[in-house]
């Protein structure tokens, strides 16, 4: 049996100093990027019926547009004109989303399918963008504010996050004073907490700075306590459209907390206004 054995792992020794290494590439996929394609695009199967661009579309193609279309003089012919409503709807959408450069406009126009299907599938250039607003300033003012006035009624705009402008100025306010009232319910727990270790500590103390100085912690936390209390009497939950609770702030509940950037520190989170700008405020200052 040991001859056998011996026998068998001298065979098997020798297949394998005499086996190969086989090698093989990987297979990938064809990349051919300059392939001509055909994309069947159906808009109404892309913006389903609450989207904001099929609003923009439906608002545009309902208001009255006879400010932009009659001229006094005569018809000197040429080619036609881009249909205002086509302006009007990539305007108001871009500046919606922040955009204001008309070159960056006409760049979405040609490859962003949410401004093409916006604009009617037309691609005008930066300049034509340009001169429809110089020229119709007062007409844009109006027809924005009734825009803006659907939208509102419609539910579209969020007051508490959106701004067209997002300038933010420090707030006068607290950080520990701002929070969601679930956690104001907490913190007005634990000072519940706070003022009966104060006053034990006051009571124990046999220094009179020992005494002075718990005397004023508990004087401090009543009156935190007081004031979350009180606003948690009249307070009522926001929530933002995801179904989360916005943070308010006791003393100040037009700001909210945001993040900005410092030369010492990389990030901070304080209370903050962020300004809100009309879109309509934007044509005072064009130049």
């Amino acid at each position: 049996m040991n001859m056998l054995s011996e026998d068998f792992n001298k065979i098997q020794n020798e297949d394998n100093e005499n086996k190969e290494e086989y090698y093989y590439k990987t297979r990938f996929k064809y990349y051919a990027p300059y392939q001509s394609i055909f994309l069947n695009f159906n808009p109404m199967n892309m913006f389903n019926t609450a989207s904001f661009e099929r609003f923009i579309v439906d608002t545009i193609n309902s208001i009255n547009i006879d400010d932009f279309i009659t001229h006094k003089g005569k018809d000197l012919g040429g080619p036609e004109e881009y249909n205002p409503r086509t302006l009007l709807a990539i305007i108001f959408y871009a500046y919606s989303n922040g955009i204001f450069s008309s070159r960056k406009i006409d760049e979405l126009c040609k490859h962003d399918v949410r401004y093409m299907f916006i604009s009617g599938y037309e691609t005008q250039k930066y300049s034509t963008i340009c001169r429809f607003i110089i020229k119709y300033q007062m007409q844009l003012k109006e027809v924005f504010k009734k825009i803006l006035y659907i939208a509102d009624d419609m539910g579209y705009i969020n007051y508490n996050i959106i701004a067209t402008d997002g300038t933010k100025i420090q707030a006068n306010a607290s950080k520990k004073f701002t929070g969601t009232i679930e956690g104001f319910k907490k913190i007005s727990t634990k000072s519940d907490e706070k003022i009966k270790l104060a006053i034990e500590k006051h009571q124990s103390a046999n220094v009179e700075i020992k005494r002075e100085y718990w005397g004023n912690k508990k004087k401090r936390y009543e009156e935190n306590k007081s004031k979350i209390d009180n606003f948690l009497n009249t307070a009522e939950a926001e929530y933002t459209i995801r179904k989360k609770e916005r943070k308010q702030n006791i003393t100040d509940n037009d700001c909210i907390i945001c993040s900005c950037y410092s030369d010492c520190i990389d990030k901070l989170k304080y209370p903050q206004y962020k300004v809100f700008s009309i879109i309509a405020k934007v044509f005072d200052n064009w130049s």
